[in-house]
């Protein structure tokens, strides 16, 4: 029992992972698309994270954005900002 709750848990801190890396690389997609523009959802999902996690310029080490972009998925008010744009999404 001890080793498939370990398993779950380190299934869960990978796909954290892996939402924020793939959260980051989207913003910087939408920036390089520029003019053209997101829809809704997306745009207010995409204002929130560049609030704290600015348009990479340059090759950077990205350990410490990937860890604001991880931080932002888990609040609440990230999803419920969205959902005031788009309505439900749980």
């Amino acid at each position: 029992v001890r080793v498939s709750n370990k398993v779950y848990y380190v299934r869960r801190v990978a796909i954290g992972k892996v939402l924020s890396i793939e959260t980051l690389l989207a913003c910087q997609g939408i920036d390089f698309r520029a003019p053209l523009r997101p829809g809704k959802g997306t745009g207010r999902a995409y204002s929130i994270i560049r609030e704290e996690v600015p348009f990479l310029v340059e090759d950077v080490p990205l350990y410490s954005e990937i860890s604001k972009v991880e931080g932002i998925l888990r609040e609440d008010d990230f999803l419920l900002n969205v959902e005031e744009i788009v309505g439900e999404l749980r």
